[in-house]
């Protein structure tokens, strides 16, 4: 079984799926308090599914690395790290711009970044035609052409088999990095100093 997560945005999305069928899925709105939740609520989601099921049957998680929220990426990808490591459990990463719009044929996904500034993305098709980056928000709905712009905090629309086929395995998961795309707002501050 496979265990999805993601907590890039103001909301969480969990999911387990077992031979290309999903069994549960969960979304939970976050304000800033997504640790309060996630493990107890990757267990209810085990326990809905009246199977007496356990941690342990997770083969594989997916989770989404980025870009978005500093301490919600973290705080994802932190937590698929233990579980990978406890549960002996294959660890796949995939971009939260992709996963949060995966079920849209094509698109530009964004989230907003500050000051006309998003993170942003465009896929046709499940292929990246530009990956992941940082840009003026005017700069990359300019290269719509014809694609649905999708704002990935309050439009998501995920295909939990296609982010499955998107996600990359993480052989030494111990230093996998979250995708940041920049430094933290305390981190530029400092620099100025």
């Amino acid at each position: 079984m496979t265990l999805f997560l993601n907590t890039s945005t103001n909301k969480m999305y969990l999911a387990l799926v077992k031979r290309n069928k999903v069994l549960a899925s969960f979304v939970r709105p976050t304000k800033n308090d997504a640790s309060k939740y996630l493990m107890q609520d990757i267990d209810d989601l085990l326990k809905s599914l009246n199977a007496n099921l356990v941690p342990q049957d997770i083969k594989k998680i997916v989770v989404g690395i980025g870009p978005g929220s500093y301490t919600g990426i973290r705080l994802g990808t932190t937590v698929a790290k233990m579980l990978a490591y406890f549960l002996n459990a294959k660890l796949m990463v995939v971009s939260s711009l992709f996963y949060l719009t995966s079920g849209y044929p094509s698109c530009i996904a964004y989230m907003e970044a500050r000051n006309n500034n998003v993170f942003g993305a465009i896929y046709d098709q499940g292929k990246t035609i530009k990956k992941d980056g940082f840009f003026l928000k005017d700069e990359l709905f300019n290269l719509a052409n014809h694609r649905q712009i999708i704002d990935v905090e309050n439009d998501p629309l995920i295909d939990y088999l296609k982010v499955n086929k998107k996600a990359k395995e993480i052989k030494n998961f111990v230093y996998l990095e979250p995708n940041y795309m920049r430094k933290t707002e305390a981190e530029r501050n400092f620099e100025k100093i």
